[in-house]
């Protein structure tokens, strides 16, 4: 759960559920199958959530998943457009 200060005397508690598919996560869809490629897609959306949802701020959760990004590289987790989807996310969930 992630806590902002807004201003003095206001706090902003979040926590997030991303569920995006392997196509959102621009994987490589069409070289495996797909029961293997959602698996991925899972993989990177338990642990954007996780990290945010323990409250790691941006440059923690960013490193967090990119860790994982660059084991699955061979399904394309660590292109240019996942990354990209990652960079979005981040900016989405971090005023």
């Amino acid at each position: 759960m992630n806590i902002f200060q807004l201003q003095t005397n206001v706090k902003m508690q979040s926590s997030v559920r991303v569920n995006l598919s392997a196509h959102e996560w621009d994987l490589n869809t069409q070289e495996y199958s797909r029961h293997t490629i959602e698996s991925v897609a899972s993989y990177l959306n338990r642990r954007f959530n996780e990290g945010y949802n323990r409250g790691f701020n941006r440059e923690k959760l960013e490193n967090y998943v990119s860790d994982l990004m660059r084991q699955f590289e061979i399904y394309g987790a660590n292109s240019i457009m996942s990354r990209q989807k990652l960079s979005n996310l981040l900016n989405t969930v971090y005023p």
